[in-house]
């Protein structure tokens, strides 16, 4: 199983230098969010699985580059660089690189 970290304090910064890093920007009452969330459990273990409560880490949400337009927006991270953006379907479908 691998690593999934809901954040609990607005410090997903402290995450980003992992070697791959899978963030999930997300809102508590988002259905599509709630439906797609023990998916991210199913990630190979090889990526760091960061959720951001959007309405509550601002500050951690702004590290998407192009900003947030629907919920749930996914950012796939290396070393600390943004790679691309993932769709639920990537989530889904573990076609994640």
């Amino acid at each position: 199983m691998n690593e999934v970290i809901e954040l609990v304090e607005d410090n997903l910064v402290e995450y980003m230098s992992d070697p791959s890093v899978i963030v999930a920007f997300t809102q508590k009452t988002c259905g599509a969010c709630i439906k797609i969330k023990p998916k991210l459990y199913e990630i190979p273990k090889e990526h760091t699985v960061v959720i951001v409560d959007c309405d509550k880490f601002f500050r951690s949400s702004k590290l998407m580059p192009g900003g947030i337009n629907f919920y749930p927006t996914f950012g796939l991270f290396k070393n600390g660089y943004f790679i691309k953006e993932l769709t639920q379907k990537d989530i889904i479908n573990q076609t994640l690189d």
